[in-house]
């Protein structure tokens, strides 16, 4: 883990980081790409003005992002209170890998359960 920090290994981190972060966005993308574009097209109909358009769309982005918000300072306050000990690196990893491991199942045998409607 010491060897990432090394100047040597800075642009592979740099380039793991972004790469990263590309497929994790693309991915979300896909997911969450619908909604936004029935809120602006139903807008768009509606014939309001200009800045009543771009505070409709600003109040919405607020709210759309409100919840990672939440999660972030919630993560950031707990983190910085009690510190990342190894004990909780710990049991964060297997309730992760526990819930991964269940959600891979249902994937492959019941895939209806994680479908709305």
């Amino acid at each position: 883990m010491k060897n990432i920090l090394k100047p040597s290994a800075v642009p592979a981190t740099i380039l793991g980081v972004i790469s990263l972060a590309f497929g994790v966005n693309l991915i979300e993308f896909f997911c969450s790409a619908g909604f936004p574009v029935m809120y602006t097209r139903i807008l768009t109909l509606q014939n309001i003005s200009g800045i009543q358009y771009y505070l409709y769309l600003f109040f919405y982005n607020i709210f759309y992002m409100l919840d990672d918000l939440i999660v972030f300072g919630f993560a950031f306050f707990t983190l910085s209170r009690f510190g990342f000990s190894d004990k909780y690196n710990k049991y964060s990893t297997l309730v992760a890998g526990i819930l991964i491991f269940i959600l891979g199942i249902l994937l492959i045998f019941k895939p209806g359960l994680l479908m709305f409607g």
